[in-house]
């Protein structure tokens, strides 16, 4: 390669990686450094835009300069590596690139960002093996594949792979301590999958616990939200029109989408076999319930967020408790729109809280404007 790469910063604090090469790509300090004992691999809207080939010459480059990484930061190892490669042109095969050498050199995928790209159904022959060949205390968190092009066949095979991964597992060592493995956040909103109830149906034919984040809509009437394989946020938002539908409970036939599923559940996530796997179904964690919040107080209020920044709001998490406000800012949105120390959060952009892990709330936050529910406390 005519390529010229450097790492630069060695030593303590943050430290980047930066890249003068081919594809007419230049890979600054500011797109993958190390931050908080974590790779932060930043790759959104590209100019010009990042397709395969692009991310393939990245990634051998990568395989280069990951050594040196690794040599002065070894909590890379530990803490993985977070990729976002939004707004981009990237397929499977850039993907594939990307993951066989964050392998090589033994750094775990902590959550990988890939809204609107080109993302079809193969997408699951690379994301399938990731998911099932990770070791205990380092497992993928979330998969934001939002914004792209994936059918229903794909959404299945997607939520059998996170079964066949073992979901529920725990992500850290802190998981694996507590005991409180997590189910997979899929992020699958805005794809080709034009009838998503029909999905979820299929679900509960191949035994597969997809939970849609709200009491009713879940492939399990009974859902307990935390011993999922998935959690599948906004999945009923696809297309253009934004709808809450209800899921086909057992003994309905279902319709055309539904019965076209029906091969995907015998072939499974890897295109062979039936669904096997050892999530909550086939041996994974059994855990108690955390009781889901349900609001009697008097004093409940509606907010849109419109702004939102790192720091403007402190929030304090506990185990079976909604997250409760500390303080808000001054001047910040959060404290212009009425948030006071003492509220809690219920609802935030339509999601119960109560069943989503604290990385996820600040998350949801992160997306403003976003609609909040709050309750103050008497």
């Amino acid at each position: 390669s005519a390529g010229r790469s450097s790492w630069q910063g060695q030593g303590t604090g943050s430290t980047s990686i930066s890249l003068l090469g081919e594809h007419d790509h230049v890979f600054t300090a500011q797109d993958t450094q190390v931050r908080s004992g974590q790779l932060v691999i930043d790759l959104q809207k590209r100019a010009p835009v990042l397709n395969d080939e692009g991310m393939i010459h990245f990634s051998r480059w990568l395989d280069a300069a990951l050594p040196d990484v690794v040599k002065h930061h070894e909590s890379v190892l530990q803490h993985g590596a977070s990729i976002d490669i939004s707004d981009n042109l990237v397929g499977p095969a850039g993907l594939s690139a990307l993951f066989a050498v964050l392998k090589k050199h033994s750094v775990p995928i902590s959550i990988l960002k890939a809204f609107r790209n080109v993302l079809q159904e193969e997408v699951v022959d690379v994301l399938g093996p990731v998911l099932k060949d990770q070791r205990d205390g380092y497992a993928i968190t979330g998969l934001h594949l939002g914004h792209n092009r994936i059918g229903p066949e794909g959404a299945l095979r997607l939520i059998a792979a996170a079964k066949a991964g073992g979901y529920p597992r725990a992500a850290n060592k802190q998981d694996l301590v507590n005991d409180e493995p997590r189910p997979l956040w899929l992020r699958l909103e805005r794809n080709e999958i034009q009838s998503p109830e029909e999905v979820i149906a299929a679900c509960a034919d191949g035994e597969l616990l997809a939970c849609c984040m709200e009491d009713g809509l879940c492939s399990k009437p009974d859902c307990l939200h935390i011993t999922a394989h998935v959690q599948l946020p906004h999945f009923f938002q696809q297309g253009q029109e934004q709808k809450a539908v209800e899921v086909k409970q057992e003994g309905q036939s279902g319709g055309p989408v539904r019965q076209s599923l029906k091969p995907v559940l015998q072939r499974g996530p890897y295109g062979k076999g039936g669904l096997k796997g050892k999530g909550a179904n086939g041996g994974g964690h059994a855990r108690q319930p955390v009781p889901l919040a349900r609001s009697s107080e008097p004093v409940v209020r509606d907010l849109v967020l419109d702004e939102f920044e790192e720091g403007d709001l402190d929030l304090k998490f506990s185990d079976g408790c909604l997250p409760e406000v500390i303080d808000a800012k001054p001047g910040s949105s959060a404290e212009q729109i009425g948030m006071l120390a003492g509220m809690q959060l219920v609802r935030v952009q339509g999601i119960d809280v109560m069943i989503a892990k604290p990385d996820q709330v600040w998350e949801l936050l992160a997306q403003a404007p976003v609609r909040i529910r709050v309750k103050q406390l008497e």
